[in-house]
């Protein structure tokens, strides 16, 4: 073989172990390399996390009456890998035996706001009656489950035949939206978890929620649970917050700001504008009534008309309660007037100008004022009600 031969040979014969070296090093590095990536992925893909809300703490007024707080109750909820057909018939079973309505049943088992990896809860405080049918014909109705669970009550109010006690000022708790859960996932919240909306229960959510309990479930390639779930985190109870409210005076607050808004609507508009079109009575679509203790400032009682009865959120708001409450026919109940109201200060203002004036000897107390029913400040003219000229006024008859 000539040496042109042998180098020809030798090229050949090193292309041909490259080549084999590239595809032995290619499928050991499929068959290998990507292993703990491939096995991390699978683990994510096969396990889920499942969080259970613990109870809320509860919220006293200053003299330890309890105003919120969590109860146990019964509930109906139904597994999420039904087939439809199975679904659709255990719904409609459920609405004739409960006495609700399939609408309202199919809207809570379909929200997107409860977890796809938990049961739906679609009924609450159900009563025994309901609930031994159910159990003693388990096998008409697969896949429902009776289930106790916890929600919000308000003792305080029921002892005082008051519905709406302090409504504004405790707030209510409702399901996290979507664009809560976007700013709390981080610090643990889930979809389907209950969060303060408003009033107490929302300004002091991190201190009156509980540690939710966390645990791990296996999941098949559809998503459905298999086998039961590993705890990671215990539950813990939410802390209690004491307000420095007195219920009874709030109590007393609602009725006498109720009886006085009332009583206004006997009365006729006299304002310019109205009297000129006709008799007319005063509206008087709401007010508010705040009591301070003089001695450190504190509130004792905030009260706010039109207000809301607290249990309609309890277990879920219906869709009719929620529009009636945000109708402006109904003058918006959900309003803290005393917090959230935009009006004119009034005269009760001239409380705080009279001192200042005394305070810095710009006009005191016993110099009398020659009100000629409108002064000019700045640029502009101020008027007195209807432009009343009282004369010769001191402190003491102004006020």
């Amino acid at each position: 073989m000539s040496d042109n031969s042998r180098v020809r040979v030798s090229i050949v014969g090193v292309v041909i172990v490259a080549l084999f070296s590239s595809l032995l090093a290619r499928l050991w590095f499929l068959q290998m390399g990507p292993e703990q990536k491939l096995r991390a992925e699978a683990i994510a893909l096969s396990t889920r996390t499942v969080q259970t809300e613990s109870p809320r703490g509860r919220i006293l007024d200053r003299n330890g009456n309890v105003l919120a707080r969590d109860r146990a109750a019964w509930a109906i909820t139904l597994d999420r890998n039904l087939k439809r057909s199975t679904r659709d018939r255990v719904l409609g079973q459920l609405s004739e035996t409960l006495g609700l309505q399939l609408s309202d049943l199919r809207a809570r088992y379909e929200s997107p706001r409860q977890s796809v990896l938990k049961p739906a809860i679609v009924a609450l405080d159900i009563p025994y009656d309901k609930r031994l049918a159910i159990l003693e014909n388990q096998d008409a109705y697969p896949g429902v489950h009776v289930e106790l669970l916890t929600v919000r009550e308000y003792p305080e109010a029921q002892k005082l035949q008051d519905p709406t006690l302090a409504a504004q000022v405790l707030g209510y708790v409702g399901e996290i939206d979507r664009d809560q859960l976007k700013l709390l996932q981080s610090k643990g919240y889930q979809a389907g978890a209950l969060i303060g909306r408003d009033g107490i229960e929302a300004a002091y959510e991190s201190v009156l929620r509980g540690v939710p309990e966390v645990e791990t479930v296996q999941v098949d390639p559809t998503g459905k649970q298999v086998g039961s779930g590993t705890v990671v985190q215990q539950g813990s109870v939410g802390n209690d917050v004491t307000l420095t409210i007195d219920a009874d005076l709030q109590h007393a607050a609602e009725m006498a700001l109720d009886a006085g808004i009332s009583a206004a609507r006997t009365h006729q508009d006299k304002s310019p504008a109205v009297a000129a079109k006709g008799f007319s009575l005063l509206k008087a679509p709401a007010g508010a009534v705040l009591v301070l203790d003089v001695r450190d400032g504190s509130v004792r009682a905030m009260a706010s008309n039109p207000a809301f009865p607290l249990d309609r959120w309890v277990g879920g708001i219906s869709q009719a309660d929620f529009n009636s409450l945000n109708d402006p026919a109904n003058y918006f109940p959900l309003v803290n007037r005393a917090t959230q109201g935009q009006y004119a200060p009034g005269s009760t203002f001239k409380l705080v100008s009279s001192l200042a004036m005394n305070m810095y000897g710009i006009r005191p107390y016993n110099v009398y004022y020659n009100d000629v029913g409108k002064v000019f400040i700045g640029n502009d003219w101020f008027y007195n009600d209807r432009s009343t000229s009282n004369g010769s006024v001191a402190l003491s008859q102004a006020l």
